[in-house]
């Protein structure tokens, strides 16, 4: 497995939740090497697969890191081969596994995790945003034997812009002892809840103006969780719209401290103007807790059944389906169950089996 981070990384070392509890599933069933660009936390050991990465620090050029670390892979090749390369994310890791899987003449998956195909210009983020990263992209997808969607609003959009040999959707499922249900003990001020950093891409400012219509007309409180990477551009535009009072911000925090969030929730939502899938959603439907947003990744492949959607930008949409919620208790009812039901079918158990069934079909070509 090749990626630039998500192993043991982080202020919390927690990385990428799902990436991580599926590796250590997948190593009880395969002989799983993982190799990161990004250097994993002096503190972190896997139990039970092997780590490797370089010995530079994230401000050494890409490139090096990236020639050092396919070297790597090759020598340990010729000492003890591999079967199959695994790429988390098209560039860098995708990118690379292609490159040794195809020098090696081996099978390989990249499993595309978020900005891939997208080019939202207005924000500069996609990696179809520039030729040279959009050129990449499509020459894994022209070379992998399979790339893996979040969700089948991410295949739809792969399968719109590039040629590729084979597309699965595999779902990043959470650990569901963890994000446990409990029943919703109702009280006033209600509760909405968002997780997630704050950039361009998450798009807060939409959350704060439908904040501020619910606000209008129902007594709740807005809770939300992230590394602010906006330089206090979302905590200022709650001051100016005079949301202070009823919008509370809480920095990063590790997995088990948001979890409480998460059962305090009576509604979560999500404004992105674009996502793959967002785990967030997975994490707050095994909690009970319904979601409302925009209408991208596993928000639009639920919509109805366990989500409520609107449009990318529209707050005044968005807040008309939070007030119906709040007031149609018979509809909470029914999609809380649908996503507590889907939760439980795709949890981290399912999304292992689904790369240990590819792997070995692979395998046996």
């Amino acid at each position: 497995i090749i990626t630039h981070g998500g192993i043991g990384t982080g202020p919390n070392g927690e990385g990428m939740p799902v990436l991580m509890n599926t590796i250590s599933i997948l190593a009880e069933q395969f002989d799983v090497t993982v190799y990161s660009l990004e250097k994993f936390n002096p503190n972190f050991f896997s139990k039970n697969y092997v780590i490797k990465t370089t010995p530079f620090n994230a401000n050494t050029k890409l490139s090096i890191r990236m020639v050092w670390l396919g070297f790597s892979v090759i020598i340990n090749h010729l000492i003890r081969p591999y079967h199959l390369f695994h790429g988390y994310w098209g560039f860098p890791g995708g990118w690379l596994a292609t490159i040794v899987g195809k020098f090696l003449k081996r099978k390989i998956i990249i499993s595309f995790l978020g900005a891939e195909v997208i080019n939202l210009s207005e924000i500069k983020y996609g990696l179809f945003n520039s030729k040279t990263s959009k050129s990449r992209i499509e020459w894994v997808c022209k070379n992998a034997d399979c790339i893996i969607a979040q969700s089948n609003f991410h295949a739809k959009k792969i399968q719109e812009v590039v040629a590729i040999k084979l597309l699965k959707t595999i779902y990043g499922g959470v650990n569901t002892t963890n994000f446990s249900f409990i029943e919703k003990d109702r009280k006033i001020p209600f509760q909405l809840l968002h997780v997630a950093n704050l950039n361009a891409v998450k798009d807060q400012e939409t959350l704060l103006r439908a904040f501020k219509i619910i606000s209008s007309k129902i007594n709740v409180e807005l809770h939300i969780v992230g590394v602010d990477t906006l330089n206090g551009r979302i905590n200022n535009l709650a001051k100016e719209m005079n949301l202070s009072d009823a919008v509370f911000f809480y920095g990063l925090l590790k997995q088990e401290e948001i979890i409480s969030f998460y059962h305090k929730a009576d509604i979560f939502l999500l404004t992105s103007l674009y996502e793959s899938q967002a785990v967030v959603v997975n994490e707050a439907m095994a909690t009970g807790t319904i979601v409302c947003g925009t209408r991208v990744g596993l928000l639009a492949d639920l919509e109805n059944k366990a989500t409520l959607a609107v449009d990318v930008k529209n707050a005044a949409a968005l807040a008309d389906k939070v007030i119906e919620l709040f007031n149609n208790k018979v509809l909470y009812k029914n999609l809380q169950s649908y996503g507590l039901q889907w939760n439980k079918e795709h949890d981290i158990i399912y999304t292992a089996d689904k790369y240990n069934s590819l792997y070995k079909s692979l395998l046996d070509k």
